[in-house]
């Protein structure tokens, strides 16, 4: 159940909604299960990762 569903007066962004506020292309992906190797990153790590970023200007 989400927020609104649970009665809280507004909900949380999703990490697709926090990029794209950043500027991220829709086909960026930030939640990665664990693969050959390779560290997955959760949503949790996905909203760090996208909060420290820095938008690029485009003149």
């Amino acid at each position: 159940m989400d927020e609104l569903g649970q009665g809280l007066p507004e909900r949380r962004l999703t990490v697709r909604e926090c990029a794209r506020i950043q500027t991220f292309p829709d086909d960026y992906e930030f939640i990665l299960s664990a693969k050959a190797g390779r560290k997955g990153v959760s949503a949790s790590d996905a909203y760090k990762i996208i909060g420290n970023a820095v938008p690029m200007s485009y003149n």
